[in-house]
């Protein structure tokens, strides 16, 4: 194998073949879409010591584990949501390379509207909708091209919509999207989207907890690689309908190949990485939106096979998310 390339040079490289690796909004944006997917990996059998068979399969509800019950009294975590309950949120994400510092990525501001529809003890039916077009943050030292790609892709994104259905746990089990299919970039974003809406609430433990209660919440994602995500949460304070967790996360992608627009003709390419993080939620256990600040930094290996030569590109990547309700 080659010794890794820096992304700069694997383009230079890609060009003297004939090939252009542009930039392009349908690659940077479902990173920035779901910083739960800032995929991660590495070539251990486990993530946070649990062993990937103990995650559930793609597509079915996370499995939630309590660690430490907590102290003092104890009480049922649960979403009571109300019908006809309208709530605001705005998300700020915010992406670098400490790698590359030089290189300025624009973050992306977008608001969220959220409904309740239907509601009862058991779950609730909501109404997700993005009533502008997301603006972008800070892009005026930012690649010229690059803001301009990613301006072309978040066009439109006002017409998206979508009803979810989320139990009094906080799981998410049923999504109906919306969205103008004549901005092609957009149906790429599906996966994405799903899996952001699908974090709008934090899954609780059944079991009545207290103060400094622990909990694992474990995932397995297709978007469109397995994602293993391992998040552990804390009860820090409990007060009224308003919890406060404090937050850590780890992620796993083992060495897989995928389908890459960017490869030149011919080439199988193989990912691999991973990435901790960390944050905050409060969430009010009467809305479907929280407030919250995390981090996460990772790093991928994606490993290009043209032929008989091999080239590796390593990419560091540090997402910061904002999510601020509003009104």
């Amino acid at each position: 194998m080659k010794p890794a390339m820096t992304h700069l040079e694997l383009q230079s490289k890609e060009a003297r073949r004939g090939v252009t690796a542009k930039p392009r909004a349908t690659v940077i944006l479902p990173m920035l879409f779901a910083a739960a997917l800032m995929v991660c990996g590495s070539a251990r059998a486990q993530v946070g010591g649990v062993p990937l068979d103990g995650f559930p399969g793609v597509g079915e509800p996370p499995r939630v584990v309590l660690l430490d019950p907590g102290e003092g009294e104890k009480s049922e975590l649960r979403f009571r949501f109300s019908a006809g309950s309208i709530h605001e949120m705005v998300m700020t994400i915010r992406m670098s390379n400490p790698q590359a510092p030089e290189i300025h990525l624009p973050g992306i501001r977008y608001p969220m509207v959220t409904e309740v529809l239907e509601a009862n003890e058991d779950r609730a039916r909501v109404h997700v909708s993005i009533p502008t077009d997301p603006d972008l943050v800070d892009a005026e030292d930012a690649p010229p091209e690059l803001v301009a790609n990613l301006m072309r892709g978040l066009q439109s994104m006002s017409s998206f919509r979508a009803q979810i259905t989320i139990t009094s746990l906080g799981v998410t089990e049923e999504m109906e999207f919306q969205f103008d299919t004549g901005n092609p970039g957009l149906e790429q974003f599906h996966e994405s989207i799903r899996q952001s809406l699908s974090q709008l609430t934090r899954p609780f433990p059944i079991e009545p907890v207290g103060v400094g209660a622990r909990w694992q919440t474990l995932k397995r994602i297709a978007s469109p690689v397995t994602v293993y995500q391992l998040e552990t949460f804390e009860l820090l304070r409990h007060a009224g309908s308003s919890v406060t967790l404090g937050m850590k996360v780890e992620q796993l992608i083992p060495m897989q190949s995928i389908a890459s627009p960017e490869a030149p003709p011919g080439a199988t390419v193989d990912v691999a990485g991973s990435g901790e993080g960390s944050g905050e939620v409060i969430q009010d256990m009467h809305s479907p939106v929280l407030q919250s600040h995390s981090s996460l930094n990772s790093v991928t290996t994606t490993t290009v096979h043209v032929g008989d030569e091999v080239y590796e590109t390593i990419t560091n990547v540090a997402i910061v998310v904002d999510i601020e309700p509003r009104g």
